[in-house]
Protein backbone atom coordinates (compact mmCIF):
# COMPACT_ATOMS: atom_id res chain seq x y z
CA UNK A 1 0.00 0.00 0.00
CA UNK A 2 1.23 3.57 -0.97
CA UNK A 3 -0.32 7.32 -0.94
CA UNK A 4 0.18 9.30 -3.23
CA UNK A 5 -0.64 13.28 -1.95
CA UNK A 6 -1.50 16.21 -3.70
CA UNK A 7 -1.06 19.40 -1.13
CA UNK A 8 -2.99 21.70 -4.34
CA UNK A 9 -5.78 19.54 -4.61
CA UNK A 10 -6.08 18.52 -0.78
CA UNK A 11 -6.32 22.25 0.09
CA UNK A 12 -8.57 23.03 -3.04
CA UNK A 13 -11.18 20.31 -1.37
CA UNK A 14 -10.37 21.50 1.96
CA UNK A 15 -9.66 18.53 3.45
CA UNK A 16 -9.01 18.55 7.30
CA UNK A 17 -4.90 18.07 8.07
CA UNK A 18 -2.44 15.14 6.25
CA UNK A 19 -1.63 12.87 8.57
CA UNK A 20 1.83 12.22 7.57
CA UNK A 21 2.84 11.63 11.10
CA UNK A 22 0.51 8.55 10.94
CA UNK A 23 1.39 7.47 7.62
CA UNK A 24 5.13 7.89 8.62
CA UNK A 25 5.18 6.04 11.93
CA UNK A 26 3.37 3.01 9.98
CA UNK A 27 5.76 2.89 7.41
CA UNK A 28 3.53 3.32 4.74
CA UNK A 29 5.20 4.98 1.71
CA UNK A 30 3.75 8.11 0.38
CA UNK A 31 4.52 10.10 -2.74
CA UNK A 32 4.13 13.39 -3.68
CA UNK A 33 2.15 14.19 -6.95
CA UNK A 34 0.25 16.90 -8.76
CA UNK A 35 -3.47 16.61 -9.88
CA UNK A 36 -5.09 18.46 -12.79
CA UNK A 37 -6.22 22.53 -12.89
CA UNK A 38 -9.65 21.15 -12.28
CA UNK A 39 -8.57 20.46 -8.85
CA UNK A 40 -5.73 22.22 -8.10
CA UNK A 41 -4.32 26.34 -8.34
CA UNK A 42 -1.44 25.06 -10.49
CA UNK A 43 0.37 22.11 -12.87
CA UNK A 44 3.60 22.13 -11.09
CA UNK A 45 5.02 19.80 -9.27
CA UNK A 46 7.19 22.58 -7.69
CA UNK A 47 3.96 24.61 -6.35
CA UNK A 48 2.98 20.49 -4.80
CA UNK A 49 6.37 20.61 -3.26
CA UNK A 50 6.54 24.07 -1.55
CA UNK A 51 2.78 23.61 -0.09
CA UNK A 52 3.77 20.09 1.23
CA UNK A 53 7.00 21.65 2.65
CA UNK A 54 5.13 24.96 4.14
CA UNK A 55 2.39 22.61 6.23
CA UNK A 56 5.35 20.01 7.18
CA UNK A 57 7.74 22.04 8.19
CA UNK A 58 9.43 19.20 10.64
CA UNK A 59 10.27 16.74 7.68
CA UNK A 60 13.65 15.67 7.27
CA UNK A 61 15.28 15.27 4.55
CA UNK A 62 15.91 11.73 4.59
CA UNK A 63 11.95 11.88 5.37
CA UNK A 64 11.26 13.73 1.97
CA UNK A 65 13.54 13.06 -0.28
CA UNK A 66 12.05 9.28 -1.45
CA UNK A 67 8.71 11.45 -1.64
CA UNK A 68 9.45 12.76 -4.59
CA UNK A 69 11.62 10.20 -6.23
CA UNK A 70 11.43 6.40 -5.36
CA UNK A 71 8.10 6.16 -3.33
CA UNK A 72 5.91 6.84 -6.82
CA UNK A 73 7.78 4.20 -9.11
CA UNK A 74 7.76 1.64 -6.54
CA UNK A 75 4.18 2.16 -5.55
CA UNK A 76 3.45 1.49 -9.47
CA UNK A 77 6.17 -1.19 -9.56
CA UNK A 78 8.76 0.49 -11.54
CA UNK A 79 12.55 -1.01 -10.52
CA UNK A 80 14.52 1.57 -12.80
CA UNK A 81 13.76 5.01 -12.11
CA UNK A 82 14.01 7.03 -9.40
CA UNK A 83 17.70 6.77 -7.77
CA UNK A 84 20.82 8.50 -8.58
CA UNK A 85 22.42 4.81 -8.66
CA UNK A 86 24.17 1.94 -11.05
CA UNK A 87 21.51 0.52 -13.49
CA UNK A 88 18.93 3.36 -12.81
CA UNK A 89 17.89 5.67 -15.97
CA UNK A 90 18.86 9.28 -16.03
CA UNK A 91 15.57 10.71 -15.86
CA UNK A 92 15.94 14.11 -13.18
CA UNK A 93 15.37 17.56 -12.53
CA UNK A 94 17.51 19.56 -10.95
CA UNK A 95 18.11 23.19 -8.66
CA UNK A 96 20.10 25.69 -8.35
CA UNK A 97 21.67 26.05 -4.87
CA UNK A 98 24.95 27.29 -3.14
CA UNK A 99 27.05 25.15 -0.90
CA UNK A 100 25.89 25.16 3.11
CA UNK A 101 22.25 26.02 2.21
CA UNK A 102 19.51 24.80 3.89
CA UNK A 103 18.01 22.08 1.10
CA UNK A 104 14.68 21.89 2.10
CA UNK A 105 13.90 25.91 3.12
CA UNK A 106 15.76 26.63 -0.66
CA UNK A 107 13.59 24.00 -2.12
CA UNK A 108 10.36 24.76 -0.64
CA UNK A 109 11.34 28.62 -2.16
CA UNK A 110 12.19 27.08 -5.70
CA UNK A 111 10.03 29.21 -8.45
CA UNK A 112 11.80 27.43 -11.52
CA UNK A 113 13.85 24.35 -12.46
CA UNK A 114 17.66 24.49 -13.22
CA UNK A 115 17.61 21.80 -16.18
CA UNK A 116 15.68 18.50 -17.13
CA UNK A 117 17.39 15.06 -17.99
CA UNK A 118 15.26 12.08 -19.50
CA UNK A 119 17.55 9.16 -20.41
CA UNK A 120 20.39 10.94 -19.31
CA UNK A 121 19.90 14.03 -21.93
CA UNK A 122 19.27 17.72 -20.72
CA UNK A 123 15.94 18.57 -22.45
CA UNK A 124 15.48 21.75 -20.31
CA UNK A 125 18.81 23.83 -19.81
Amino acid sequence: CSVVHCPGSHDFFSHQSFPLKEYLQRGIPIALGTDSLASNTEFSFLHEIRLFLKNHPELTLSEFMPMLTTNAYEAIGVKDIGKLSSGYQADIIGFEFNEGDDFLKELSEQQAIAFSMVEGSVIIP
